[in-house]
C-alpha cells in the first residue's frame, strides 16, 4: 500500500476504494506470480478470507445490495490503544475498545 490512510477512510472506503490499491505494475507481478482465482458459490454463499489477501471484485450488476463485514482479531497482548501523535481515535463501532474479552474455545469443532 502506498501513502497514509486518512482518519475518515472508513466513511467512504466501500463506495470507491482509493487507498491501498496496487499500481498496475505490482498487480501484474502478483497475477504473474500467483495467478488469478475466483470464488464461486450459490446465492447466499459466504466467503471468508484474510483481508490482507490481494482481492478485488467487479461491480454489482444485480438490483440487490451487497454487504461486507470485516472482523479483526488480535491477541489480548495486542489490544487497541490510543492513537499515536494525537490523532483522533476511530469510532467505537469501527474499533471496539470497551468490553474486550478473550474468545473461549467452543465445544463444536469441525474435525
Amino acid at each position: 500500500c502506498q501513502g497514509e490512510t486518512p482518519d475518515n477512510h472508513y466513511q467512504k472506503s466501500l463506495k470507491k476504494q482509493e487507498y491501498g490499491v496496487p499500481d498496475a505494475m505490482l498487480l501484474r507481478y502478483l497475477a504473474d506470480q500467483g495467478g488469478i482465482h475466483s470464488c464461486t458459490g450459490k446465492a447466499g454463499s459466504v466467503v471468508f478470507f484474510d483481508c490482507n489477501l490481494m482481492h478485488g471484485s467487479n461491480s454489482n450488476i444485480t438490483p440487490y445490495s451487497r454487504s461486507n463485514v470485516f472482523f479483526v482479531y488480535n491477541s489480548m497482548d495486542n489490544q487497541l490503544g490510543a492513537p499515536i501523535a494525537g490523532l483522533q481515535p476511530r469510532p467505537e463501532f469501527v474499533a471496539t475498545r470497551d468490553g474486550i474479552a478473550p474468545l473461549k474455545p467452543s465445544r463444536l469443532t469441525l474435525d
